[in-house]
């Protein structure tokens, strides 16, 4: 995974990786090798969406700080009119800087990417409980949880059938000897 993510790239494996979070316990040998792999992965691919908040954000505030002094320098033309002699006030360059186009779409920018850095870091999180409940199956898959639970539905079911079968075969004896009292 040594190429550079685009946010386009990074959410595209997001929607991968997904899906890929939920435990089959009936694949439990699977899953557990492929734990690994996949934890390492969704780490990787975090640190990258949060590297790419980071950049967003250095460009945010690059991009404020270079138009900050631009309106410092024509306040006019930012929409700014002050007096002859008159420098604008740090609350008027704010407001000029915020209301800018490119600073509008930075903004936007950082804040779509730090979303989907979130999303990662929510991703990890996941991946780092499955591990505990990949834990959890295992000790019970190895303490033969399952099976017990498959053989006492199957003697439940069986003595349920028993029971039925007997049940059938009361009723026809009671029919037979209704019939036979009344052959009498």
């Amino acid at each position: 995974m040594d190429m550079d993510y685009t946010e386009e790239d990074l959410m595209e494996q997001l929607k991968e990786l997904r899906p890929r979070i939920p435990i089959d316990k009936y694949e439990l040998e699977t899953v557990c090798e492929e734990h690994g792999s996949l934890y390492d992965e969704i780490g990787e691919l975090s640190a990258k969406a949060k590297g790419l908040a980071r950049t967003a954000k250095n460009d945010l505030e690059f991009l404020e700080a270079e138009t900050k002094n631009a309106v410092r320098k024509d306040p006019k033309k930012y929409g700014i009119d002050l007096p002859p002699g008159k420098k604008p006030t740090n609350d008027a360059i704010a407001d000029a800087v915020c209301v800018q186009d490119s600073v509008v779409i930075a903004k936007s920018d950082y804040v779509r990417i730090s979303l989907l850095a979130d999303c990662f870091s929510v991703l990890q999180n996941s991946a780092e409980q499955r591990k505990g409940n990949i834990r959890n199956l295992v000790t019970l898959y190895v303490h033969n949880y399952y099976h017990a639970q498959d053989q006492g539905m199957r003697k439940e079911k069986k003595a349920m059938d028993d029971d039925y079968e007997q049940c059938i075969a009361d009723q026809r004896q009671l029919e037979i000897d209704e019939r036979a009292g009344e052959g009498e």
